[in-house]
């Protein structure tokens, strides 16, 4: 949210101004005055009467910035609620005692241990070294972390704080020569090894002296969020009058456990809150207990706003519960309108592997570089996620407080206003900011004429849309390829619970060619609470096979839900929604142009812990992402479709799909086991011309048992279910062609055809065909080195092999071991080249020269006396397995499931011209957004409050947001009374001119009348 800024003069209006001091919302100028009556407005209600809870690490009890504290809990199992607070150096100082280099000795830092030099800062006796690049200094003390030297930035070891020290002289105060040295500082909290705290690349002295503020001064987290909601001064929030309700639910080391926040989540409901924010989330939508009890908080009237996630660049990284229909999911921008690096990306993985995921975030606003309140008084400056959430639940409390009836604000009703009002952000798409950015004064016109209804997100679907509509702009529509499915979320705002009337209605307009695509649903049968879906299935019907050109069509849906006061004939509360679609088909690929991606068999976290595909990723222990082509291989499928070759998703067994139509089958870090129908199919597809590139990745039991964890909220060790891959099912499904891959764990750099590669934590090729081509390579053992410690080279490691059927009309199989260089998530160097390749080989038969005749080309391993990898002695597979299931002696395949059977809708053709902008076609009540409507001034509205002495009288709401510029412009601002008053005044003067200009004009006095009179009649005089 842009700040509000007042002008430098009395009477001037309030205008909008951006980090630069320009009005970037800027209104027509004969809708300035309206507006600057709305800012007024809202300046004065500040969020009064509305309740507000803060989930967080806590607050002090007397912190200056907030006046109207209501309550503060602790949920956690220390005894404070005060926010969360580092450990300060005691009398023998902070690293006395547990082998530190730094020892207090009379109240003077002394030298203990090979450190250099040992000062004083911020409080704390900390070592201070000028090592050589690369050394590690144990500094010791009660948490394990270290300096590292050289000139690498975030190098994330575990129990260390990465850094980039100068090159010569003491920390924190570098040389001439280090002038620009640079780096990143992170801090390791907690036993889990979750990195927590990072701080970005600056200068090493200013490196340093932030971290080392941080630590003397505190967390700081659940002040921070707290001032940008309801802090009055300083760094001023959103609303400050707000009722603030603390909720300390962490430990001073970032610990939580689910039960603290289903104790606290009861509590709220009971204190009846209004808004709650929690700038906090995990990947693990499926903790049950805690998802069903944020359903039950926003049943209960509770506005829950939750940060989307840090997780950025990278796709399919949503935080929950932010996920979730019924909460307001915000992602993060710059002061530029750039979406954030680090903010998550969209799609939710909820619905993979049958559906396809929702959209999210709802909305984005500024969370990098926003100003806050720090722990004890004094503003700061933070960035994530995190900043954001507050920065739009202090907008939606300063709403709450302005809405003249507040029984039309529920959580529906308050996401309608602000995914309508958003404006929308240019060149990026909607899986990275939802519906736009946060407009405050167009949610408030929103709001101010809101009618209880029901909506979508999104409000429309236009496959021809780009960048807005990516993914599904970027590859049109044939017949015979699988459904196009886009999950719509249902917004109910007539009430907690509804339902959809009969059924959706699919409505094509003939005149835009809308029969020539066909429609299924599906949908919740229940609307609860306030939310729901809509997925929708779109195909090419057998007409359009060969035809090229836009289709367009609407869905109808009417949502129904009681009636708030009973009627005696039991009537019920309607409202209806069209839902466009613009889609573009074009004739049916060819098939080697055609490419299947096999999302049926590839499992991830949650619920089951399968563990990363790069062994080196120690920070990210979880393979969470989805692995689609839309999340964490998003990078590989834009490349193929840049070379021609269209895409589909299997999220079925491999009985379910018709293999004629396609030229390769791609198998890229598969978990999940196999059907034996499906094995026995895959056979004779590739018997008939259906090729298949499998991509591998490691799997050895021993180092399985080596990379368990202790999990602190499920109080159990977690032992991974399989490796990166399922080898043993891989092997099972290749065994007919006498393939198949070692239990072997290699890594190292190596060179391929002129390309550089990196092979991560991949596995090598047990046994092949001996017609076949196999490469090899030398690599290091990870292995020997994850279990022992010790380093081993080994020669000759067969990573890729490639076979043609030698029957008549066959097709081919490639095999490689390692698939993090498709894999955004940890890829340090691609291999797109590679996969064109092979694709050449795969669909047209041409095997690439510069394998065919490489150098490193071997006679194929046959796999004699190697045995072949076994699964691990009691995994917990079955749990979470789509094929097997526990028996009696030991898993087994399930039944196989039917394939999914679309029930197309019943089309309802419209003779009648479609919408040409399906985006502008939008509107939420029909509402006109360029029409100001003016506010009910309140006579309960609080008076104006004095400013202390030294406090700053600019009125920018939110305080913090500005980045340093922000007390730059604090010289220009007046308080809300001059303003006002000059106001009055001005009003006053203005209504007299406009009287004296209605008047008609006056003529000439009336006293000049009798001296003309006088001189035409002369007075009579008396005679004598």
């Amino acid at each position: 949210m842009c700040a509000l800024r007042a002008g430098s003069g009395a009477g001037s209006p309030l205008v909008l101004r951006g980090p630069r001091g320009d009005g970037f919302y800027r209104q027509k100028s004969e809708m300035k005055i309206s507006a600057d009556v709305i800012v007024t407005f809202l300046l004065l209600e500040q969020g009064a009467n509305v309740r507000v809870a803060v989930f967080d690490t806590g607050l002090s009890e007397k912190h200056p910035h907030f006046k109207n504290v209501k309550e503060r809990t602790n949920w956690t199992n220390e005894r404070t609620l005060d926010d969360g607070r580092w450990p300060v150096p005691g009398p023998e100082g902070l690293f006395s005692g547990r082998g530190g280099p730094c020892v207090l000795r009379s109240s003077v830092c002394q030298l203990r241990g090979p450190c250099p030099v040992c000062r004083w800062l911020n409080g704390l006796c900390i070592a201070l070294t000028h090592t050589a690049p690369g050394s590690l200094v144990p500094l010791g003390g009660s948490f394990p972390w270290c300096l590292r030297g050289g000139r690498e930035v975030s190098q994330r070891r575990e129990g260390c704080l990465g850094v980039v020290p100068p090159a010569r002289g003491r920390v924190g105060a570098p040389s001439e020569g280090n002038r620009g040295a640079a780096g990143s500082l992170c801090l390791r909290l907690g036993e889990s090894g979750r990195w927590r705290h990072c701080f970005g690349v600056l200068r090493c002295s200013q490196l340093l002296h932030d971290f080392f503020s941080f630590w003397a001064t505190g967390l700081g987290h659940g002040t921070f969020v707290a001032g940008v909601i309801a802090s009055m001064r300083e760094c001023q929030g959103f609303a400050p009058d707000a009722e603030l309700h603390i909720f300390r639910v962490f430990t001073n080391n970032q610990v939580s456990y689910t039960s603290w926040f289903l104790d606290a989540f009861n509590y709220a409901i009971l204190k009846k809150v209004d808004v709650l924010n929690l700038s906090i989330g995990g990947p693990d939508f499926m903790d049950h207990p805690f998802v069903d009890k944020v359903w039950e908080l926003t049943a209960n009237n509770v506005i829950m706003v939750s940060a989307i996630g840090n997780d950025g660049p990278l796709y399919g990284t949503l935080n929950n519960p932010a996920d979730q229909m019924d909460v307001i999911g915000v992602g993060g921008i710059d002061f530029e309108d750039n979406i954030a690096r680090f903010s998550s990306r969209g799609m939710t993985t909820w619905e993979l592997p049958g559906g396809y995921g929702r959209m999210k975030p709802d909305i984005v606003t500024y969370g990098a570089g926003v100003r806050g309140s720090g722990v004890k008084g004094g503003c700061r400056a933070l960035s994530g996620t995190s900043v954001a959430s507050p920065v739009v639940a202090g907008a939606v409390t300063l709403l709450v407080s302005t809405v003249q009836k507040r029984e039309l604000v529920n959580p529906a009703s308050m996401k309608q206003a602000l995914i309508a009002s958003a404006r929308r952000l240019p060149g990026v798409n909607m899986f990275e900011q939802g519906h736009g950015k946060l407009d405050l004064l167009r949610a408030y016109q929103i709001l101010s004429s809101y009618k209880p209804q029901a909506s979508l997100s999104p409000g429309y679907i236009d496959l021809t849309e780009c960048p807005y509509m990516w993914p599904y702009c970027s590859q049109p529509l044939y017949y015979g390829g699988m459904p196009t499915i886009v999950n719509v979320t249902i917004l109910n705002g007539l009430g907690v619970t509804g339902r959809i009337v009969d059924k959706p209605e699919w409505q094509p307009y003939l005149p835009q060619n809308g029969d020539h695509i066909e429609v299924a649903f599906s949908y919740s049968s229940v609307l609860w609470p306030w939310s729901g879906y809509l997925a929708i299935s779109i195909s090419v019907t057998k007409k359009a096979a060969s035809w090229e050109g836009i289709a367009q069509g609407h869905v109808m849906v009417t949502v129904a839900s009681p009636a708030e006061v009973e009627s005696k004939n039991g009537a019920e509360q309607t409202s209806t929604v069209k839902l466009p679609i613009k889609v573009k088909i074009i004739p049916a690929p060819p098939r080697s142009k055609r490419v299947l991606w096999d999302q049926y068999h590839n499992l991830r976290y949650p619920p089951g812990y399968f563990p990363r595909d790069n062994l080196r990723m120690k920070n990210d222990p979880l393979d969470w992402n989805g692995d689609h082509i839309h999340t964490n291989f998003r990078d590989m499928y834009q490349h193929l479709r840049s070379m021609g070759y269209f895409v589909e998703v299997l999220g079925s067994p491999f009985t379910c799909f018709d293999a004629s139509q396609y030229g390769t089958l791609l198998l890229v870090d598969s978990e999940e086991e196999y059907f034996p129908e499906e094995v026995a199919k895959l056979r004779r597809d590739v018997d008939n011309g259906l090729s298949l590139i499998v991509f591998s990745d490691w799997y050895n039991t021993s180092v399985m048992r080596k990379v368990k964890f202790y999990d602190e909220n499920t109080r159990q060790w977690w032992m991974p279910d399989t490796g990166g891959a399922n080898i043993p099912a891989l092997n099972e499904l290749l065994s007919v062609w006498n393939m198949g891959f070692s239990d072997g764990l290699y890594e190292g750099d190596f060179t391929l055809a002129n390309h550089d590669m990196y092979y991560a934590s991949g596995c090598s090729i047990a046994k092949f065909p001996e017609d076949g081509i196999v490469i090899t390579q030398t690599f290091k053992d990870q292995g020997l080195e994850v279990l022992k410690q010790e380093t081993a080279v080994v020669e000759n490691v067969p990573i890729l092999g490639l076979y043609q059927i030698p029957a008549e009309g066959g097709g081919r199989i490639v095999l490689y071991g390692d698939s993090n260089c498709l894999d955004d998530s940890h890829r340090q160097k691609d291999c797109f080249w590679l996969l064109d390749a092979l694709l050449q080989f795969t669909s047209y038969g041409v095997t690439p020269p510069s394998l065919s005749h490489s150098g490193d080309r071997q006679r194929p391993p046959s796999g004699a006396g190697l045995a072949p990898p076994e699964r691990m002695e009691g995994n917990h597979l079955h749990r979470y397995s789509k094929v097997l299931e526990a028996r009696l002696g030991g898993p087994e395949p399930r039944a196989l499931p039917a394939c999914p059977h679309l029930s197309w809708a019943k089309p309802q053709p419209l003779n009648e011209t479609a919408p040409s902008n399906l985006w502008k076609h939008q509107k939420l009540l029909s509402i006109d957004l360029d029409k100001v409507v003016l506010p009910n001034f309140r006579s309960n509205r609080p008076q104006v409050r004095p400013l202390s002495p030294g406090e700053s009288g600019a009125w920018d709401i939110p305080g913090g947001i500005m980045p340093g510029r922000y007390n730059q412009e604090v010289g220009q601002t007046i308080p809300v009374f001059a303003f006002l008053g000059a106001m009055v005044v001005l009003a006053f003067f203005v209504v007299q001119i406009n009287k004296a200009k209605s008047r008609p004009k006056r003529r000439k006095p009336r006293v000049k009348r009798p001296q003309l009179m006088q001189q035409a009649h002369p007075p009579k005089t008396p005679s004598v």
